[in-house]
Formats: structure tokens, C-alpha cells, sequence
């Protein structure tokens, strides 16, 4: 898994957000809403907390779930 984060960190599109009560409490919402895994919900929530311009994915299910959230959502592959 670090080999995976090293690239995106190194080139400034990856971004690490401290897991706030704030975005706990949205994330679980999040998650009844869309019938989602926790994990999902908490990249969903973590994101709309701080505005991201996109989030990338080849997460199809976390895909749509952040698209019905209101984020911009670019597909990198598919699972």
C-alpha cells in the first residue's frame, strides 16, 4: 500500500485529513444514506470536508456514492 501512496504524495495530488468527530459523524451518514462500507463513507465524508476538486477511484461502488454525495469523481480503472 505504500508503494501506491508514494507516487501520488510525491507529486502533490495526495492529500492525508485527520479523522475530525465532524467528519465521523458525516461519514456515518454518509454511510446509512448510500448503503456503503464505512471505508467508503469516510473517503466520501473526508472529502466533501475539505472541498476536494476530484476524487479519483476504480472504486465503482464508492464512484457513485460520491457522485450522489455532490463530488466530482474520476474513474481510474474498474473493479
Amino acid at each position: 500500500m505504500l508503494r501506491e501512496v508514494r507516487t501520488p504524495a510525491r507529486l502533490g495530488s495526495l492529500r492525508l485529513v485527520p479523522l475530525t468527530s465532524r467528519i465521523l459523524k458525516d461519514s456515518i451518514s454518509v454511510a446509512l444514506r448510500r448503503h456503503i462500507y464505512m471505508a467508503d463513507a469516510l473517503q466520501t465524508a473526508g472529502c466533501a470536508h475539505v472541498r476536494c476538486d476530484v476524487l479519483y477511484t476504480a472504486d465503482s461502488e464508492l464512484a457513485k456514492a460520491a457522485t450522489n454525495e455532490g463530488l466530482k469523481v474520476v474513474m481510474i480503472g474498474g473493479l
